[in-house]
């Protein structure tokens, strides 16, 4: 009897440490998630004004993705920047539906301090998503390459919201009129359907127009030289915008014929000339003097480009070089699909207006014929 308590646990003992053992695993099994995500890295987009009060064509955002790494921000790395326009609706199309779940930035630059931002506005209203590629940079810490995927969502401009609602009430009233017209007088019917014949075959007319732009040249060349043997060149590919599509900004910093080899500071900005005001500004860190960036031009406008370079840290303390030239756009018509779903919106509010205006009950003779309705 003694030895078979002597080599077994007392009672209750067991049962006991079995839940003692669950405890010290799920505490053990805590602390490694908690020591993984330590490790992880993470990226946050953020903007000001926030994304839920944009509003599209309107607020130009300051967008920052911040980037940390055992809690800290990561000073050594490399991030690409990917932001595509929102798919296109079902219904209303937006005020740009050629940029429609196009690519509207494609950048590429080294950490400052763990982060990287740019000012930009955004052109139309829906999801926007941003792709985020990180990678490490020689002579640094090394850490396995990471892409997350981001949704922001931006609402309509309550000013376009009134404009539209304003638009629909004003072709039902218009409708409304015409159909008081049509059931009372049948010489007004017949100029009145001749009248919507004739338009029916403008917007028809000009909804099968050409939807293409004209093609521009492949490639401008900039060339900007400075004291001491600097230079900046900037080749544009093409040499004329197209809304829809990206435009390729090579930029290269040179010292005496030869790129620059160590860590450049460069800044870029594109400025709509019409409505004078910047859609688009960011500083870029490259670790030798030469980047490429793309942007897409979503308004069929001249805007202008300023593109600034200078080297980080150099003996010879050496005068920013600037690029500034002016870039032609080409508007694109929107696709036919767009154009008739939207003229049958528009058409469809016109004819419910005339339906209420042709029943609406018309008043005796001792009123005066007036409408009752």
């Amino acid at each position: 009897m003694s030895l078979r308590y002597g080599t077994q646990p007392p009672p209750g003992l067991s049962r006991r440490w079995g839940r003692h053992g669950s405890m010290v695993s799920l505490c053990s099994l805590i602390l490694i998630l908690w020591a993984v995500e330590a490790l992880a890295i993470t990226v946050s987009i953020s903007s000001t004004p926030p994304p839920q009060t944009i509003r599209p064509d309107a607020d130009v955002a300051r967008v920052t993705l911040a980037v940390q790494r055992d809690g800290q921000p990561l000073s050594h790395g490399r991030i690409q920047v990917k932001v595509t326009a929102p798919p296109r609706p079902s219904w209303l199309s937006t005020d740009f539906p050629v940029v429609e779940a196009t690519t509207l930035l494609d950048l590429a630059s080294d950490l400052q301090d763990g982060a990287f931002s740019f000012d930009y506005l955004f052109p139309i209203r829906g999801a926007y998503t941003f792709d985020v590629a990180l990678q490490p940079v020689a002579d640094s810490p090394q850490f396995d390459p990471v892409t997350i995927q981001q949704s922001w969502q931006l609402h309509e401009n309550p000013a376009e919201i009134r404009n539209v609602w304003l638009l629909v009430l004003g072709l039902f009233m218009l409708g409304g009129v015409f159909g008081l017209v049509l059931a009372r007088s049948a010489q007004a019917k017949s100029a009145l359907l001749m009248t919507v014949m004739l338009i029916s075959t403008g917007l028809v007319m000009q909804a099968e127009g050409d939807v293409r732009g004209q093609a521009g040249a492949a490639k401008t060349q900039q060339v900007v030289r400075g004291e001491s043997g600097w230079m900046l060149q900037v080749d544009s590919t093409p040499a004329q915008g197209t809304v829809g599509e990206q435009v390729r900004f090579d930029i290269v910093l040179t010292k005496d014929g030869e790129v620059f080899a160590e860590a450049t500071e460069l800044s870029l900005e594109l400025h709509h000339i019409e409505d004078d005001k910047s859609i688009f500004k960011t500083a870029i860190l490259a670790s030798k003097g030469e980047t490429s960036q793309h942007l897409q031009f979503f308004d069929g406008a001249p805007h202008r480009v300023n593109i600034t370079a200078r080297p980080v840290a150099h003996d010879q303390a050496a005068q920013p070089l600037q690029a500034v030239f002016d870039m032609e756009v080409n508007g694109i018509q929107p696709p036919l699909a767009v154009k008739l779903r939207t003229m049958a919106l528009l058409i469809g509010v016109l004819i419910i207006g005339m339906a209420a205006g042709w029943f609406c009950p018309v008043g005796s003779k001792e009123t005066g014929g007036a409408p009752i309705c």
